[in-house]
């Protein structure tokens, strides 16, 4: 398995050749890719780049957070990469998290919508629920 260094991403070129990471079979049978980019805390501006560099580059897992407050930055990455072609949504593997503050049930469904609202997809593929 050939994985680029994220690096790759603020510069150098990224080989032509990628082969996609491996995945793993969930128990609802979705494929879920062993390798994923995280985004912890990147503001919106860089992490628009950087998630685009990585789809780019063949991720195919992305990793948000409420708490890091870059959804937006997340979409924007998103959006513009299935806009160019370079993806289908079902092809990535989207993860975000509610905060502690919204574990409630009834403020769950307002957190999750406006999750998706700020990324700008109809649906994540995994919500976990984060505690630090």
């Amino acid at each position: 398995m050939i994985i680029p260094a994220f690096v790759c991403a603020v510069g150098c070129a990224v080989a032509s050749t990628f082969e996609q990471s491996s995945s793993i079979t969930l128990n609802n049978g979705v494929k879920m890719p062993v390798v994923g980019l995280g985004t912890f805390m990147a503001p919106d501006d860089e992490v628009a780049e950087a998630v685009y560099a990585a789809i780019e580059a063949g991720y195919r897992h992305i990793d948000t957070a409420f708490a890091y407050h870059n959804h937006r930055g997340v979409g924007e990455a998103l959006k513009r990469a299935i806009d160019k072609g370079l993806v289908e949504r079902r092809d990535i593997f989207l993860v975000t998290k509610l905060w502690m503050t919204q574990f409630r049930p009834d403020l769950v469904r307002p957190a999750v919508e406006h999750m998706l609202a700020e990324l700008e997809v109809d649906y994540v593929d995994q919500m976990l629920l984060h505690w630090p």
